[in-house]
């Protein structure tokens, strides 16, 4: 699937009357499990975006877009954020609605910040996450780094032990029963189910962002359109149960469908 480049460029963009206005290069990016065409992702993170900077007396100067786009391409191959990098100016900002919207790569992150602090532009999410207008300091670089390394590690983490926990049960010759969410049954194995791991996969970000606030994390889920396996509305504890038995998966060999 080709990678759909949109863009977004205002000339006026949202005016204040003050003569110093911050300009924001917005991006926006979906993975390719969530397509091209998901415009509910998409439009979330808009109103994200442009309300961060309503809040903040922030100029739009232009929404920048890859979809469909893995976070782990390099972003030298992103033609929205190439665009993005060729436009923006000295003394601008690039805005995301999460960081996880440029990568869940530390490295990554590393680098881009790196690339646009040589161009003189500040990177902001608007969520936060240790990132803002004023002057970048050594403990909010340590608190981007925290969070970007506890996503990737959680991520990991989780995966390797259901990948574990699957051969384990393969070898015991274990009938596999109803697979959790993000998983199918095919050939009395457990794989991937690419009509729901964008949902597993956006469970996981929420519970990263939000911890243990299961109802929050339930609600958000269910705004996005999101459903369960067997296409009912999450709850909290449908979220609390698919975390738990993440967790301890591998030690006792259950896994629970949602």
């Amino acid at each position: 699937m080709n990678c759909k480049v949109v863009r977004y460029l205002y000339t006026d963009g949202m005016r204040t009357g003050q003569n110093q206005v911050k300009r924001a290069f917005c991006y926006q990016r979906i993975s390719h499990e969530e397509g091209a065409d998901n415009k509910l992702g998409l439009e979330a993170q808009r109103r994200t975006i442009e309300k961060w900077c309503h809040d903040n007396n922030v100029e739009i100067a232009g929404f920048f877009v890859d979809a469909p786009l893995s976070g782990s391409t390099p972003v030298a191959k992103r033609p929205g954020f190439s665009e993005l990098l060729d436009s923006v100016e000295e003394g601008s900002i690039v805005i995301l609605a999460k960081l996880d919207r440029l990568a869940r790569s530390v490295f990554i992150h590393a680098n881009v910040e790196r690339l646009l602090e040589n161009k003189g532009v500040t990177l902001v999410s608007a969520a936060g996450e240790g990132t803002g207008l004023e002057e970048d300091s050594p403990a909010s670089l340590m608190m981007r780094r925290q969070m970007q390394v506890y996503s990737e590690f959680e991520r990991a983490n989780i995966a390797d032990r259901t990948k574990r926990a699957l051969r384990e049960l393969t070898e015991r010759g274990v009938k596999l029963g109803m697979p959790p969410l993000g998983y199918k049954l095919q050939a009395g194995q457990w794989v991937r189910d690419e009509e729901k791991w964008n949902t597993r996969e956006t469970l996981l970000d929420l519970v990263t962002e939000h911890g243990k606030k299961w109802t929050k994390v339930a609600r958000e889920l269910n705004r996005r359109g999101h459903t369960t396996k067997r296409g009912k509305a999450f709850t909290a504890n449908t979220i609390m149960q698919f975390m738990k038995s993440e967790h301890q998966q591998a030690e006792r060999g259950e896994f629970a469908g949602y």
